[in-house]
C-alpha cells in the first residue's frame, strides 16, 4: 500500500491510502491535526487488530504490526507550494503608544493592527482585509504593515491612506477577514481580526 499524506493547511491533512494491487481501491481521508505549532513529525498507528506478540504471544501468531519500507518528503506538484500563513496582532497607534494593556475591556480598543503573512515560495505574499458583511475587499498590504480598522454598521465600507506609519484606515460594516495570497495563486482561509 502507498500513504501519501499531504499538509493542506497549517493544521490540515489529506491522506490517501492506495494498495499497490488494486489502486481503484484506494482510500481518502481529509480533516484537522491533532495539536497545535509547526510540524515536525507524523505518527501512524495501525488499529486493524493488536499484534499477536504483545502483551502476549498468540497461539497463531501473524505479522500484523505496521511497517514502512521507504519514505519520501517533496514538495507539492508543480511546486505551486501551500496557501500562505496569515495573522493580525494589535499594534502601536498613530501616536506611537503601546498596544492595549490586558487592563482593558476590549482587546484593542484604537483598532490598529500589524498585518502578518509568510509562504513558503513567495517571499511577500499579498494581504488582504474583508468584510464579512459586504463584499468589499482591502488591499493588498505587504508584510509587517500596519492598519487602522474601524467597524461601523452605518458606514460605507472603504480604504483610505493615513499617515504615522499606518498605511490606511480600513472601514468595515461586519467583522473584518484577513487573509493572503501567494504567486502561486494560493489563498489562506480567512481569519477573522478580533
Amino acid at each position: 500500500m502507498r500513504v501519501d499524506v499531504t499538509l493542506t493547511g497549517p493544521n490540515n491533512y489529506k491522506l490517501v491510502m492506495t494498495p499497490l494491487a488494486n489502486p481503484s481501491n484506494a482510500y481518502t481521508n481529509s480533516g484537522t491535526l491533532k495539536g497545535t505549532g509547526p510540524i515536525d513529525w507524523i505518527q501512524f498507528e495501525h488499529y486493524n487488530t493488536d499484534s499477536d506478540f504483545y502483551p502476549a504471544l498468540a497461539a497463531n501468531p501473524q505479522a500484523t504490526d505496521f511497517y514502512i519500507s521507504s519514505m519520501q518528503i517533496t514538495a507539492p506538484a508543480g511546486g505551486g507550494g501551500q496557501a500562505p500563513f496569515v495573522d493580525a496582532r494589535p499594534a502601536p497607534n498613530a501616536g506611537g503608544k503601546n498596544p492595549p494593556s490586558a487592563k482593558q475591556t476590549v482587546s484593542n480598543p484604537d483598532g490598529f493592527f500589524q498585518l502578518l503573512s509568510e509562504d513558503d515560495n513567495d517571499p511577500d505574499p499579498k494581504i488582504y482585509v474583508s468584510d464579512s458583511e459586504s463584499s468589499f475587499v482591502a488591499g493588498p498590504f505587504a508584510n509587517g504593515d500596519v492598519v487602522k480598522i474601524t467597524a461601523n454598521t452605518g458606514a460605507a465600507p472603504g480604504q483610505k491612506p493615513m499617515g504615522g506609519g499606518v498605511l490606511a484606515h480600513i472601514t468595515l460594516t461586519g467583522t473584518a477577514l484577513v487573509y493572503a495570497t501567494d504567486a502561486d495563486g494560493n489563498t489562506s482561509t480567512p481569519v477573522p481580526i478580533p
